[in-house]
């Protein structure tokens, strides 16, 4: 199983994408659940309601909408989680691209910030193929 954060951040906000994947030998892919997370240091307060946010692992965007917050800092927020099938090369290896988007649509310390993203490369287990043929006689 392999696993790895991705993140991004702005000032005192860090959006944090959880990755892990369970690989399937037999039909060459790996299932893949990224859970989003964002991170408010110490004194980092945010008060926003739900937002809907997107991400894309590997060509494939799917969206998840996260719960209003209300926070003075100091916390870490569950935004929300998505799940991907992701197909491997021939030879069993695999790395794809992640990138989510948080859209904070808020200001922070006089600036309006539209989004955070978070975004960077994941490389799956191999997966071990079989390429041995039988010899003819």
């Amino acid at each position: 199983m392999a696993s790895g954060v991705i993140t991004g951040s702005y000032r005192g906000y860090h959006l944090r994408s959880e990755w892990s994947s369970t690989p399937n030998t037999a039909g060459n892919y790996s299932d893949i659940t990224v859970r989003h997370k964002l991170v408010c240091d110490k004194q980092y307060d945010l008060y926003i309601g739900s937002r809907t946010n997107s991400c894309t692992v590997n060509g494939e965007t799917k969206n998840f909408t996260s719960s209003s917050i209300s926070t003075t800092g100091n916390t870490t927020i569950n935004l929300g989680t998505t799940t991907y099938r992701v197909y491997h090369n021939a030879d069993g290896k695999k790395s794809t691209s992640l990138s989510t988007i948080f859209n904070l649509k808020a200001t922070i310390t006089g600036v309006y910030v539209e989004k955070i993203t978070a975004s960077g490369t994941i490389t799956l287990d191999n997966i071990p193929r079989d390429f041995t043929q039988t010899p003819k006689v």
